[in-house]
């Protein structure tokens, strides 16, 4: 589906641009582009944009074709997660992931930083399950896609709020809290 590709290529995880992704959908609606129609060779008035236009096609749907050729039919959940987890390194999804998590860290943006390192986690222990519990099943593409559009709605990405759990540290006087659950106090003894 159209939606689904621009939604991919909206993720930052593709080597287009912001730029070349929205030049490319407005072409797509433009021309009523659809399903069968991406695997074909744009044409247009101007033969230097529809050169670049039909990059970022086969740019975008070379790998995606790729891909279902790997898991249609009736084959096995394992062998369905493994094309999809070749598909996550051939377009170096993984490294994307690891690239943003790493900016995200030097901004000191570790919230951020730790949600990547979560969803990275929780896709690899969602394939995980699936072939733990079903690897050798077969059974249909249609199925396998509900089964892990399941995993995926279950999964949530957490993170500790600045303001909860924290530690304050300083005298007692400008001590400003005033929803504190325990205080230490250095130097006081029991009884004095």
């Amino acid at each position: 589906r159209t939606e689904d590709i621009f939604r991919y290529i909206k993720t930052g995880l593709t080597e287009i641009s912001d730029n070349e992704g929205e030049r490319l959908e407005t072409f797509v609606v433009e021309n009523g582009i659809s399903g069968k129609r991406w695997l074909e060779t744009f044409y247009c008035e101007n033969e230097e944009v529809c050169h670049k236009l039909n990059q970022l096609r086969e740019k975008i749907i070379l790998p995606l074709v790729k891909l279902n050729k790997q898991i249609k039919g009736k084959i096995t959940i394992k062998d369905r997660v493994t094309a999809l987890y070749n598909f996550i390194c051939d377009e170096d999804l993984d490294k994307k992931i690891a690239a943003y998590k790493e900016k995200f860290t030097e901004l000191k943006l570790y919230a951020y930083s730790y949600q990547y390192t979560q969803l990275w986690n929780n896709i690899m222990a969602i394939f995980d399950q699936l072939v733990e519990l079903e690897g050798d099943t077969v059974k249909s593409l249609g199925d396998f896609y509900l089964e892990l559009e399941a995993g995926f709605t279950e999964l949530k990405l957490s993170i500790i709020p600045p303001t909860e759990n924290q530690v304050f540290i300083g005298d007692f006087h400008r001590s400003k809290s005033s929803q504190v659950k325990a205080s230490f106090v250095i130097g006081m003894n029991d009884g004095v």
